[in-house]
């Protein structure tokens, strides 16, 4: 269980698509906006507008170095969202109104996502280093992806040597050499017992016919009745699976009589 719950978390993990950075996203969409005012088109500035969610702009630029500047890029969303008839777009195209849009613009281009399109410039230096400071949370979230992507590798790891341990444990075979009588309705015979494990254990029958309906069957030894399915047969053997794996107590003395030797 624990085993199908590890692969099951390392193969959402592998599968999650990166999500793409809401500061980026809100750098983006104000550019966008920034470039409809200018244009004072207000076709272009509602759809600008309808493309950003303004109610998350300080949210989304919390990390980011923006956020410093977040009075000036309110003032520039009241304007261009008053941008509505004559009177508001003359009131975008003043002089203090063209300032306030001027000023957005600027702080766009110092902080923009991607540099090497924008091209070097005296800021450019400051600005990255400013940007991999805001990227920090992000490079950390990844780092401690990675670190759960190896810790559950390697648990993963642990879990398939230990089971495979386990299992070979359990099949752990022991060469023996024991008479044993095979029933099967109506059916017996004499055969010997070649090799035993947990969970079943391989015969030599002498009988020279057996019944080709041999599926399940009855092992005595002595006393002892141990119920088993047939598994293989060819024309001297038989491999069995016993329908209860053997306690400890019923394996010892089988291979103490058996004189037999360990081996995988």
């Amino acid at each position: 269980m624990r085993l199908r719950l590890g692969l099951t978390l390392i193969l959402m993990l592998l599968a999650s698509a990166p999500r793409a950075d809401p500061a980026c996203e809100t750098i983006a969409a104000l550019e966008r906006l920034a470039q409809a005012a200018q244009s004072a088109d207000p076709r272009r500035i509602e759809q600008a507008l309808l493309r950003l969610d303004s109610a998350r702009v300080g949210w989304n630029l919390r990390h980011h170095p923006l956020a410093r500047h977040q009075p000036e890029i309110d003032a520039a969303l009241d304007l261009v969202a008053m941008a509505q008839g004559a009177a508001g777009i003359a009131r975008m195209r003043s002089p203090g109104g063209a300032a306030i849009l001027a000023r957005l613009e600027a702080q766009i281009a110092r902080h923009a996502c991607d540099h090497d399109a924008t091209g070097a410039g005296a800021g450019t230096e400051g600005s990255a280093a400013q940007t991999v400071s805001w990227r920090m949370p992000q490079l950390a979230r990844a780092g401690l992806m990675a670190l759960v992507l190896v810790g559950g590798s390697a648990g993963t790891a642990r879990l398939l040597v230990a089971h495979r341990r386990r299992g070979r444990r359990q099949a752990q075979r022991h060469v023996v050499n024991l008479p044993v009588r095979l029933q099967h309705e109506g059916f017996e015979c004499e055969a010997r017992l070649l090799d035993i494990s947990r969970l079943g254990a391989e015969l030599r029958v002498d009988a020279d016919d057996l019944p080709d309906d041999l599926d399940r069957m009855m092992l005595r030894m002595g006393e002892r009745e141990i119920e088993a399915a047939l598994r293989w047969r060819n024309a001297h053997y038989l491999g069995v699976q016993f329908l209860k794996p053997l306690s400890a107590e019923t394996m010892t003395p089988l291979v103490q009589r058996g004189h037999g030797r360990v081996w995988c």
